[in-house]
């Protein structure tokens, strides 16, 4: 199983990945959308899809959806607004950041000290039961195995 660095990004407006193999499902958007990065550069969205993972040391699944590609993009960012907005909770402190669903742990991340206060979590591309709609909205699913 391959296992990927995601960072929970507080200046994420959307969720983004720029690696193509990261999606178990995938739509090319009819017309790019220009954005700009954190540097103020420029770049372009191209598609959009579902992301499966797997939290690395549990059972506990997720599945992010939209998530949008930029191929040119250098890493993977989960947004902490579009979390906030679908009705998550947040908790933390110094060490780590969890997002709640009902009073119930949905994902933890922790802070990276080496220079920076990076939160991120290493997951595993699955099949997963807990689903972040387009809408926003937060479900607890079954895990179905299947797509």
């Amino acid at each position: 199983m391959n296992r990927v660095d995601w960072i929970l990004d507080s200046g994420a407006s959307l969720h983004f990945t720029g690696d193509m193999n990261d999606f178990i499902e995938y739509t090319p958007l009819e017309k790019n959308i220009t954005a700009n990065t954190a540097t103020s550069a420029n770049t372009q969205i191209i598609g959009k899809g579902t992301v499966m993972m797997a939290v690395e040391g549990s059972e506990h699944m997720v599945r992010i959806a939209p998530v949008f590609y930029v191929p040119d993009l250098s890493m993977r960012l989960l947004s902490l607004g579009v979390f906030l907005r679908g009705g998550l909770q947040l908790n933390g402190n110094t060490e780590r950041i969890s997002l709640l669903q009902d009073g119930q742990e949905f994902l933890t991340v922790r802070a990276d000290l080496g220079g920076h206060l990076k939160y991120s979590r290493r997951w595993s591309g699955v099949r997963a039961g807990v689903l972040l709609g387009a809408q926003g909205a937060v479900r607890r699913g079954e895990n179905r195995g299947g797509l």
